[in-house]
């Protein structure tokens, strides 16, 4: 289970943005007059997800994201900073964890990050790409990989003409086709 539960955006200098903390169920549906931003705002998402799965420069602005995955609920922070078509870099980055379904669950502070300091579960890390997030750069570490794993499960769709038609080719296989070719030694057999 992978659920973004809340999101808050401030885009940075070249792309004035902000998104309100909004809070997400299981099921949302975003209603707005055309030209209001709903596509803007999945975008914003979507561009954020892509950036720490592709392990590309990060981008500047402020984010809030509150998520939960089958293990952990995570709050990350983050701040980004740097000038029109420069190299950016992390100004602020906090990420804390607590185990699900546990009662009385103890926050842990997994990141916390400057553009001096970087401290992974309070060690300090040895100097690291300054412009990647903290979960691009430890997503093979045991309590960030789920989050990571959350950000690349995003997709994001089309809504275009060829978009929609690639969506409806892509459907189940009727059961009775299933049926039959399980009572076959070989696929091969007609």
């Amino acid at each position: 289970v992978f659920v973004i539960l809340s999101y808050a955006y401030v885009g940075g200098p070249f792309e004035p943005l902000t998104v309100e903390k909004a809070n997400f169920e299981r099921i949302n549906l975003l209603v707005g007059a055309t030209g209001s931003g709903k596509t803007r705002f999945l975008n914003v998402m979507f561009n954020f997800a892509s950036t720490i799965t592709k392990g590309v420069p990060f981008r500047k602005g402020k984010w809030d994201i509150t998520a939960r995955t089958a293990q952990f609920e995570y709050v990350w922070s983050y701040e980004g900073a740097g000038e029109m078509n420069s190299d950016g870099q992390i100004v602020r980055e906090l990420l804390t964890c607590r185990k699900c379904n546990v009662e009385d669950a103890t926050v842990e502070t997994l990141v916390e990050r400057t553009g001096e300091q970087f401290l992974f579960c309070g060690k300090e890390l040895p100097k690291l790409e300054k412009d990647k997030s903290s979960v691009t750069l430890l997503k093979e570490e045991e309590k960030v990989a789920p989050l990571y794993s959350l950000f690349s499960h995003m997709q994001r769709r089309s809504f275009q003409m060829d978009g929609l038609q690639s969506a409806i080719a892509i459907g189940n296989i009727p059961s009775s086709m299933i049926q039959s070719h399980k009572s076959k030694k070989d696929l091969e057999e007609k």
